[in-house]
Parts: structure tokens; C-alpha cells; sequence
């Protein structure tokens, strides 16, 4: 009985592993375009990122180095009856003031990055002045975001002096150390201070430029980790199909051999049964022949 041609066992996992190579690999492409599209389209948000996150620092850093500064050099000082003052350089045994201090940052700023303090109040000590006053809307914003919740940053990007800037500021409060010091100071314009006021604004002022190149950087040692990782991957996978399809041709072989010797096999018991058919036959004629033969004798 003949049979219709048969599928060939395995044949579609041949196909799938002859085809896999080629769509990882062009999956894998299409993923790098559309992680580079998607980095290059966050490219702004990246950078905004990167000036808040140093800006944070930056600011933080200050505000501790003036509380350290307050706390310690300050207190010590009084303690040695040294002089805490603005004209620390012109005074015999005298140091500067926290703010005098700081104010060393705002003159020479390190990397482009500025910083202000500014405050609504005025604070005047010998030979020096910091008139009250909020000069811009950056400024009296900051102030009124910082009044309603002084542990929350006030922060925007906007051109300043000409320069695209991340303008972060932080409540200027006051310290527990300073408070008697304030409030005793004839020049201070309250006397009622208390630990945790907010005195003023501590601005950082940093360049998006600067966040740019850093951005820049970060995208492409994102892409120069990602791309050897998938490039390992992909080898990988390549020896894995190469493998896989190695071993089912060799298993597409083995099986056509069965199937040809399982043909031969069908082939050979249908000729036997052939011949046996035809051998019988024969025994048939001859017995009849035979038997003819003796009735005519």
C-alpha cells in the first residue's frame, strides 16, 4: 500500500533554528536604536537631573561646612577670647564670621558653579552690609517656597546672566549656635530668633553645560556596557543555533535513513508477498494440470 510523502520530523525546528540567528540579530539592533532614540530624547531630563544632583551636593556641602564652622571653630574661638568678625584680616586675634566665610565662595567660584545667600532682612556688621531685599522673581519665589516648607529645595532652569543655569536654593536656617549671637547683636534686624528660622536663601547656581557633558558621558558608557553585554549574548546565541542546527540535520539524517530503510523493508515484504502469491498460483495450476491428466487416463 503506498503512502503519501511524510513531513520530515524535526523540519519546522530546523526552520525555527535556521531563522532565530538572524531575528535575535535584528532585534538586537532595533533595541540599541530605541535605547540611543530614548537616551537622546532624555537628553534634557538627564541633564536637569545631573545639575540638581550636584547642585544638592554642592549646596549641602556649604551648608554644612558653615554649620561645622559655626559649631566648632566659632565656639572654640569665643572660648580663647579670639574676635569673630567681617574685618577678621585688619584685627589682631580675630577670625572671620560664618557669613564672611562663605561669602569666599561666592567671590571665586570653583568650575563655574556660583553661589548667593540673600535675605529680606538686612544684616549689617563693621565694615561690611548685606542689604535686605529679593532682587528677582527667582529669588522671591525661592523665599516663599522655602518659608512654607524649609526642608524642601526650591530649584528651576531658566537664563541667568546670559547662560542656560539650574538655579537650586535651600533655606538659609538658623542654628542653634547663632541664635544668642543674633539676637544679641545690635546690628541684627531681629531679636527674636529661634533655632529652625528661616534667615535666608542659599542659591547654587550651575550651568547646564557643565550637566551636559556629564550627561553625555553617562549615555555613552550606558551604551558601552549595554553593547558588549549583547554583543556576548548574541555570540553566544550564534553558537547555541549553530549547535542546535548541526544536531538536527544530523538527526534529519538519521531519520530520512530510517525512513528509506523502513521503504526498503515495505518494498522487500511486498515482493515476497508477491512471489508467495505467484508460487501459489503456480502450485494451483500444476495440481489442476495434474488432475486433468488423470482423468484422461
Amino acid at each position: 500500500m503506498s503512502k503519501g510523502p511524510q513531513p520530515e520530523p524535526g523540519g519546522a525546528l530546523h526552520v525555527l533554528a535556521k531563522g532565530a540567528f538572524p531575528v535575535v540579530a535584528f532585534l538586537f539592533a532595533l533595541g540599541l536604536t530605541v535605547t540611543y532614540l530614548q537616551l537622546s530624547r532624555n537628553h534634557d531630563l538627564l541633564i536637569e537631573r545631573n545639575a540638581v544632583q550636584h547642585a544638592a551636593v554642592y549646596s549641602d556641602t556649604l551648608d554644612k561646612f558653615r554649620e561645622l564652622y559655626a559649631s566648632e571653630v566659632v565656639e572654640t574661638a569665643r572660648k580663647s577670647d579670639l574676635r569673630i568678625t567681617h574685618d577678621y584680616l585688619t584685627e589682631p586675634n580675630a577670625i572671620p564670621l560664618p557669613i564672611t566665610l562663605s561669602r569666599k565662595f561666592e567671590e571665586d567660584p570653583p568650575t563655574g558653579v556660583t553661589t548667593r545667600m540673600y535675605s529680606p532682612f538686612p544684616f549689617e556688621f563693621p565694615g561690611f552690609e548685606v542689604k535686605g531685599g529679593l532682587k528677582d522673581n527667582f529669588g522671591r519665589d525661592a523665599w516663599d517656597h522655602l518659608n512654607k516648607d524649609p526642608s524642601q529645595p526650591f530649584y528651576r532652569v531658566e537664563n541667568h546672566n546670559g547662560v542656560r543655569t539650574l538655579r537650586y536654593a535651600i533655606a538659609e536656617q538658623m542654628k542653634e549656635q547663632c541664635v544668642s549671637c543674633h539676637n544679641d547683636y545690635e546690628g541684627s534686624p531681629k531679636t527674636d530668633w529661634k533655632t529652625g528660622d528661616v534667615r535666608g536663601v542659599l542659591e547654587v547656581n550651575y550651568p547646564l553645560e557643565q550637566a551636559a557633558s556629564l550627561a553625555e558621558n553617562s549615555i555613552w558608557e550606558t551604551l558601552g556596557t549595554l553593547t558588549p553585554m549583547m554583543m556576548l549574548a548574541l555570540a553566544l546565541l550564534g553558537m547555541t543555533t549553530r549547535k542546535h542546527r548541526q544536531h538536527m540535520e544530523a538527526l534529519e539524517k538519521r531519520m530520512r535513513a530510517q525512513q528509506q530503510a523502513q521503504k526498503a523493508q515495505a518494498e522487500n515484504a511486498d515482493l515476497r508477498s508477491e512471489i508467495d502469491r505467484q508460487r501459489s498460483e503456480l502450485l494451483d495450476s500444476r495440481m489442476e494440470l495434474l488432475g486433468n491428466e488423470e482423468r484422461m487416463y
